[in-house]
């Protein structure tokens, strides 16, 4: 015979089961909820996303001059790179994926010209690292910025070679954004970034607040070239005429595509158009009989008048 006690936990099984359906969810499939997909959906700028956990992507940057690029591939291996129209590229691949400390990482791409590795550690530890092999293009080099990410510029011989060309300006190739983890209740957990050889190590420090599982990711935003060639009175002079406008901008190229790292910026050099030559030269007749010099803003070719 039943008792009053178990009659009223049968009544309240009922009730929970009624609920769980109605709710589309079932006691089998709240079991079988996966921790890091339920994290991956909820880190930051999530919708920006277009792929999902186990998919490939390619967006091309809205300057046509590249792409950013998402793989992943078996058994979670993932990578992202930003590869240039001319060649040169910067990767970063996910090393030690669902290694002992339970982390699992998926490449990203994201609709606002950026991608990412999104880490998600499913175990506590009191020391968490992810570690990404990352390739920088020859001649390049990485800078840390002071809020902890790296600016990819030029490398020492080939800053040195743009400098005697007369070119100057923001020559960022890529930026690794500024390292951020946040546990699963959406609280900041302590991180940062190490660039040690060819690795990135991204170090995150759990505390005993911290709720598992914890996301974290380096994201790269591609930015292309932009940057300023500066002429003297005496090349001003000689760009009146278009010949020497051609003449002038196909040279700076071809010396600085022989340097390591420097096709890159020599191809953006090379897309100058005839309307660009024409407004160069009027330009810099106009800022010749008024004794001043040309400034060029590369890759709009937008020429300007300045004093020199």
């Amino acid at each position: 015979m039943r008792t009053k006690r178990t009659t009223r936990l049968a009544i309240y099984a009922a009730l929970l089961s009624g609920a769980l359906v109605a709710s589309g969810v079932t006691a089998a499939s709240a079991e079988e909820r996966d921790p890091v997909a339920d994290a991956i959906a909820q880190a930051p700028l999530n919708a920006q996303v277009i792929n999902d956990q186990h998919e490939s992507a390619s967006v091309d940057l809205s300057t046509g001059e590249g792409a950013l690029v998402a793989e992943n591939a078996h058994h979670q291996e993932a990578s992202i790179s930003y590869d240039l129209d001319s060649g040169p590229s910067l990767t970063l691949t996910a090393q030690d994926s669902r290694s002992s400390n339970g982390a699992d990482t998926t490449a990203q791409v994201l609709s606002d010209g950026s991608a990412r590795l999104l880490t998600v550690f499913t175990d506590a530890d009191s020391n968490l690292v992810s570690k990404y092999a990352t390739e920088i293009p020859e001649g390049w080099a990485a800078q840390k910025r002071s809020d902890g990410g790296y600016d990819i510029v030029p490398g020492p011989v080939l800053r040195d070679a743009l400098g005697k060309h007369g070119l100057s300006g923001e020559f960022v190739l890529a930026t690794i954004d500024a390292p951020w983890a946040v546990d699963a209740n959406g609280a900041e957990v302590a991180t940062s970034f190490e660039l040690v050889g060819n690795q990135l190590l991204q170090r995150i420090k759990p505390d005993a607040n911290t709720a598992f599982p914890v996301t974290a990711d380096p994201r790269v935003v591609g930015h292309g070239y932009y940057f300023s060639i500066y002429y003297n009175k005496s090349e001003t002079r000689s760009m009146r005429d278009t010949g020497a406008v051609v003449g002038f901008i196909l040279a700076a190229g071809a010396a600085i595509a022989a340097l390591p790292g420097g096709v890159a910026v020599s191809a953006v050099l090379y897309t100058v158009g005839a309307g660009a030559v024409a407004a160069i030269a009027t330009v810099a007749g106009n800022a010749s009989g008024e004794g001043r010099c040309l400034k060029l803003d590369v890759p709009s070719f937008i020429p300007t008048s300045v004093k020199c």
